[in-house]
Protein backbone atom coordinates (compact mmCIF):
# COMPACT_ATOMS: atom_id res chain seq x y z
CA UNK A 1 0.00 0.00 0.00
CA UNK A 2 1.50 3.58 -0.92
CA UNK A 3 1.08 5.97 1.60
CA UNK A 4 2.03 9.72 1.00
CA UNK A 5 2.71 12.21 3.75
CA UNK A 6 1.48 15.79 2.42
CA UNK A 7 2.21 18.62 4.80
CA UNK A 8 0.88 22.43 4.11
CA UNK A 9 3.52 25.17 5.69
CA UNK A 10 3.39 29.20 5.50
CA UNK A 11 7.08 30.16 7.17
CA UNK A 12 7.26 27.19 9.33
CA UNK A 13 11.12 25.79 8.32
CA UNK A 14 12.23 25.05 12.00
CA UNK A 15 8.60 23.18 12.26
CA UNK A 16 9.37 21.28 9.14
CA UNK A 17 12.62 20.38 10.19
CA UNK A 18 11.68 18.91 13.08
CA UNK A 19 9.04 16.41 11.05
CA UNK A 20 11.62 15.53 8.38
CA UNK A 21 14.24 14.40 11.42
CA UNK A 22 11.50 11.81 12.78
CA UNK A 23 13.08 8.39 11.97
CA UNK A 24 9.58 6.66 10.83
CA UNK A 25 9.60 9.76 7.78
CA UNK A 26 11.05 7.67 5.33
CA UNK A 27 8.32 5.02 5.82
CA UNK A 28 5.78 7.29 3.84
CA UNK A 29 6.22 6.24 0.24
CA UNK A 30 6.70 10.13 -0.48
CA UNK A 31 6.62 13.48 1.49
CA UNK A 32 5.41 16.47 -0.24
CA UNK A 33 5.12 20.22 1.27
CA UNK A 34 3.05 22.47 -0.32
CA UNK A 35 4.57 26.02 0.84
CA UNK A 36 1.49 28.65 0.54
CA UNK A 37 4.03 31.40 -0.61
CA UNK A 38 5.79 31.53 2.24
CA UNK A 39 8.96 33.10 0.90
CA UNK A 40 11.32 31.53 2.68
CA UNK A 41 14.34 29.86 0.78
CA UNK A 42 15.35 27.63 3.97
CA UNK A 43 12.05 25.27 3.13
CA UNK A 44 12.95 24.61 -1.03
CA UNK A 45 16.15 23.28 1.12
CA UNK A 46 14.46 20.77 2.14
CA UNK A 47 13.92 18.82 -1.48
CA UNK A 48 15.23 15.36 -1.87
CA UNK A 49 14.55 11.87 -3.77
CA UNK A 50 12.00 11.68 -0.77
CA UNK A 51 10.36 14.89 -0.50
CA UNK A 52 8.84 17.84 -2.97
CA UNK A 53 8.36 20.48 -2.31
CA UNK A 54 5.69 22.46 -4.06
CA UNK A 55 5.65 26.37 -4.34
CA UNK A 56 2.93 28.79 -4.76
CA UNK A 57 3.19 31.82 -6.88
CA UNK A 58 0.67 33.49 -4.57
CA UNK A 59 -0.92 33.38 -0.78
CA UNK A 60 -3.80 30.35 -1.10
CA UNK A 61 -4.43 29.86 2.54
CA UNK A 62 -5.22 26.43 3.76
CA UNK A 63 -7.60 24.77 1.74
CA UNK A 64 -6.97 25.78 -1.47
CA UNK A 65 -3.58 25.23 -0.79
CA UNK A 66 -3.83 21.75 0.93
CA UNK A 67 -6.28 21.03 -2.82
CA UNK A 68 -2.84 21.76 -5.12
CA UNK A 69 -2.56 17.89 -3.94
CA UNK A 70 -5.02 16.73 -6.71
CA UNK A 71 -2.51 17.55 -9.05
CA UNK A 72 0.12 14.72 -8.30
CA UNK A 73 0.32 10.99 -7.77
CA UNK A 74 -0.98 10.75 -4.10
CA UNK A 75 -0.63 6.64 -3.93
CA UNK A 76 -3.34 4.73 -2.16
CA UNK A 77 -3.78 6.64 1.02
CA UNK A 78 -3.12 10.27 1.43
CA UNK A 79 -2.22 11.92 5.04
CA UNK A 80 -2.16 15.56 5.60
CA UNK A 81 -0.20 16.37 8.53
CA UNK A 82 0.12 20.09 9.86
CA UNK A 83 3.40 22.01 9.90
CA UNK A 84 3.06 22.35 13.15
CA UNK A 85 1.93 18.44 14.32
CA UNK A 86 4.52 15.96 15.18
CA UNK A 87 3.73 12.16 14.79
CA UNK A 88 4.80 10.93 17.95
CA UNK A 89 3.98 6.88 16.61
CA UNK A 90 6.98 5.52 15.48
CA UNK A 91 4.39 2.10 13.61
CA UNK A 92 2.37 5.01 11.95
CA UNK A 93 2.73 3.60 8.75
CA UNK A 94 1.88 0.16 9.62
CA UNK A 95 -0.95 1.03 11.85
CA UNK A 96 -2.42 3.12 9.02
CA UNK A 97 -1.87 -0.33 6.82
CA UNK A 98 -3.49 -2.13 8.72
CA UNK A 99 -6.39 -0.04 9.10
CA UNK A 100 -7.20 0.76 5.78
CA UNK A 101 -6.59 -2.86 4.64
CA UNK A 102 -8.94 -4.77 7.32
CA UNK A 103 -11.66 -2.48 6.62
CA UNK A 104 -12.95 -1.50 3.01
CA UNK A 105 -15.27 0.87 4.06
CA UNK A 106 -12.88 3.41 5.83
CA UNK A 107 -12.47 6.34 3.93
CA UNK A 108 -10.73 8.88 6.80
CA UNK A 109 -8.70 7.82 9.91
CA UNK A 110 -7.33 10.44 12.55
CA UNK A 111 -5.33 10.07 15.60
CA UNK A 112 -5.02 11.32 19.07
CA UNK A 113 -3.99 15.24 19.30
CA UNK A 114 -2.68 16.91 22.41
CA UNK A 115 -0.59 20.22 22.93
CA UNK A 116 2.68 20.48 24.22
CA UNK A 117 1.29 21.02 27.90
CA UNK A 118 0.09 17.15 27.39
CA UNK A 119 -3.84 18.30 27.33
CA UNK A 120 -6.36 16.76 25.02
CA UNK A 121 -6.91 18.80 21.55
CA UNK A 122 -10.69 18.92 22.51
CA UNK A 123 -12.11 19.53 19.02
CA UNK A 124 -9.76 16.91 17.54
CA UNK A 125 -13.10 14.69 15.99
CA UNK A 126 -16.81 14.92 16.61
CA UNK A 127 -20.51 14.52 16.19
CA UNK A 128 -22.04 16.53 13.53
CA UNK A 129 -24.06 19.18 15.96
CA UNK A 130 -26.64 21.97 15.24
CA UNK A 131 -25.66 25.14 16.46
CA UNK A 132 -27.29 25.29 19.66
CA UNK A 133 -25.93 21.95 20.63
CA UNK A 134 -22.59 23.32 19.55
CA UNK A 135 -22.91 26.15 21.92
CA UNK A 136 -23.77 23.51 24.70
CA UNK A 137 -21.05 21.58 23.93
CA UNK A 138 -18.36 24.29 24.03
CA UNK A 139 -20.04 25.98 27.54
CA UNK A 140 -19.14 22.32 28.86
CA UNK A 141 -15.67 22.59 27.76
CA UNK A 142 -15.20 25.86 28.84
CA UNK A 143 -16.23 24.94 32.13
CA UNK A 144 -13.98 21.64 32.59
CA UNK A 145 -11.18 23.12 31.24
CA UNK A 146 -11.63 25.88 33.71
CA UNK A 147 -12.40 22.93 36.36
CA UNK A 148 -9.83 20.41 35.11
CA UNK A 149 -8.90 19.43 38.85
CA UNK A 150 -12.46 19.33 40.45
CA UNK A 151 -13.54 15.10 39.42
CA UNK A 152 -16.99 15.66 40.85
CA UNK A 153 -17.37 18.42 38.38
CA UNK A 154 -15.45 16.35 35.28
CA UNK A 155 -17.96 13.48 36.00
CA UNK A 156 -20.85 15.72 36.05
CA UNK A 157 -19.88 17.45 32.72
CA UNK A 158 -19.08 13.94 31.18
CA UNK A 159 -22.66 12.30 32.28
CA UNK A 160 -24.59 15.88 30.12
CA UNK A 161 -21.76 16.26 27.24
CA UNK A 162 -20.80 12.74 26.43
CA UNK A 163 -24.15 12.04 23.87
CA UNK A 164 -22.77 15.37 22.23
CA UNK A 165 -18.76 14.37 22.16
CA UNK A 166 -18.23 10.77 22.20
CA UNK A 167 -16.80 11.02 25.32
CA UNK A 168 -13.51 13.29 24.52
CA UNK A 169 -12.82 13.25 28.17
CA UNK A 170 -11.54 9.72 27.63
CA UNK A 171 -9.75 9.34 24.36
CA UNK A 172 -8.62 5.56 24.96
CA UNK A 173 -11.22 3.81 22.92
CA UNK A 174 -10.91 3.63 19.37
CA UNK A 175 -14.12 4.35 17.72
CA UNK A 176 -15.73 5.62 14.36
CA UNK A 177 -16.95 9.31 14.51
CA UNK A 178 -18.95 11.98 12.29
CA UNK A 179 -15.45 13.83 12.00
CA UNK A 180 -11.85 14.68 12.42
CA UNK A 181 -9.75 17.66 12.43
CA UNK A 182 -6.96 18.16 10.00
CA UNK A 183 -3.54 18.28 11.65
CA UNK A 184 -3.41 14.35 11.35
CA UNK A 185 -5.68 13.25 8.52
CA UNK A 186 -5.40 10.17 6.35
CA UNK A 187 -8.02 9.51 3.86
CA UNK A 188 -8.26 7.12 0.77
CA UNK A 189 -6.32 8.84 -2.52
CA UNK A 190 -9.27 7.71 -4.62
CA UNK A 191 -12.27 8.95 -2.95
CA UNK A 192 -10.35 12.21 -1.87
CA UNK A 193 -9.95 12.58 -5.94
CA UNK A 194 -13.78 11.19 -6.26
CA UNK A 195 -14.82 14.08 -4.04
CA UNK A 196 -13.02 16.86 -5.75
CA UNK A 197 -10.87 17.63 -2.84
CA UNK A 198 -11.78 20.07 -0.13
CA UNK A 199 -14.31 22.27 -0.45
CA UNK A 200 -12.23 25.70 -1.15
CA UNK A 201 -15.31 27.47 -0.15
CA UNK A 202 -14.12 26.22 3.43
CA UNK A 203 -10.82 29.06 3.35
CA UNK A 204 -10.05 27.58 6.89
CA UNK A 205 -12.12 25.03 9.18
CA UNK A 206 -14.55 23.02 8.46
CA UNK A 207 -12.78 21.46 5.46
CA UNK A 208 -12.55 18.49 7.39
CA UNK A 209 -15.77 17.65 8.44
CA UNK A 210 -17.24 18.81 4.99
CA UNK A 211 -15.14 16.38 3.54
CA UNK A 212 -16.02 13.61 6.24
CA UNK A 213 -19.74 14.35 5.89
CA UNK A 214 -19.56 13.83 1.75
CA UNK A 215 -17.55 10.38 2.32
CA UNK A 216 -20.14 8.82 4.81
CA UNK A 217 -22.64 9.79 2.35
CA UNK A 218 -20.73 7.84 -0.13
CA UNK A 219 -20.88 5.20 2.71
CA UNK A 220 -17.16 5.64 3.95
CA UNK A 221 -16.25 5.69 7.64
CA UNK A 222 -14.59 7.81 9.30
CA UNK A 223 -11.98 5.89 12.55
CA UNK A 224 -10.70 8.05 15.36
CA UNK A 225 -8.05 5.69 16.73
CA UNK A 226 -5.39 6.21 20.20
CA UNK A 227 -2.85 3.75 18.12
CA UNK A 228 -1.81 7.09 16.73
CA UNK A 229 -0.68 10.12 18.44
CA UNK A 230 0.09 13.36 17.33
CA UNK A 231 1.42 16.61 19.38
CA UNK A 232 0.03 19.48 18.20
CA UNK A 233 2.14 22.96 19.15
CA UNK A 234 -0.91 24.81 17.72
CA UNK A 235 1.66 27.59 15.93
CA UNK A 236 -0.41 30.91 15.25
CA UNK A 237 1.51 32.05 11.75
CA UNK A 238 -1.96 33.87 10.76
CA UNK A 239 -2.36 36.47 12.92
CA UNK A 240 -5.91 35.92 15.60
CA UNK A 241 -8.21 38.36 13.25
CA UNK A 242 -8.02 36.97 10.10
CA UNK A 243 -7.95 33.40 11.53
CA UNK A 244 -11.22 34.17 13.55
CA UNK A 245 -13.30 36.08 10.35
CA UNK A 246 -12.30 33.18 8.31
CA UNK A 247 -13.61 30.48 10.86
CA UNK A 248 -16.73 32.72 11.11
CA UNK A 249 -17.41 32.61 7.87
CA UNK A 250 -16.55 28.92 7.54
CA UNK A 251 -19.37 27.88 10.18
CA UNK A 252 -21.62 30.09 8.69
CA UNK A 253 -21.01 28.38 5.50
CA UNK A 254 -21.15 24.77 7.11
CA UNK A 255 -24.37 25.17 8.70
CA UNK A 256 -25.84 26.32 5.47
CA UNK A 257 -24.68 23.75 3.27
CA UNK A 258 -25.36 21.01 5.48
CA UNK A 259 -28.20 22.27 8.00
CA UNK A 260 -29.75 24.74 5.80
CA UNK A 261 -29.47 27.35 8.48
CA UNK A 262 -29.16 30.44 6.60
CA UNK A 263 -26.97 33.61 7.60
CA UNK A 264 -29.71 35.76 9.64
CA UNK A 265 -30.81 32.25 11.85
CA UNK A 266 -27.33 31.76 12.31
CA UNK A 267 -26.43 34.79 13.60
CA UNK A 268 -29.50 34.61 15.89
CA UNK A 269 -28.49 31.54 17.27
CA UNK A 270 -24.90 32.68 17.61
CA UNK A 271 -25.93 35.72 20.22
CA UNK A 272 -28.17 32.94 22.56
CA UNK A 273 -26.80 32.82 26.23
CA UNK A 274 -26.68 29.76 28.42
CA UNK A 275 -27.33 29.76 31.50
CA UNK A 276 -26.74 27.32 34.08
Amino acid sequence: MKIVLVIPTYKNAEALKDILSQRHIKDFSHVYILDDKSDDDEIIKFASKHVSVIPSTKRLFVTPNRNRILNYDIGDILVYLDSDALIKTDTVVSVLTDSFSKDKHLGILSGELRRLNGAIEWYSYGKFLSPFDMQKLEAYVTIAEKNINNQELQDLIKKHAGPLSYDLWSLEKEQYVDWTSGAFYAVRSFLFKSLGGFDPQFVMYHEEPDLCLRAKRLGYNTLWTPKIKILHKKLDNVGSNVRNSFMHQSTKLWYRKHFSINEDVFDRLENLTLTS
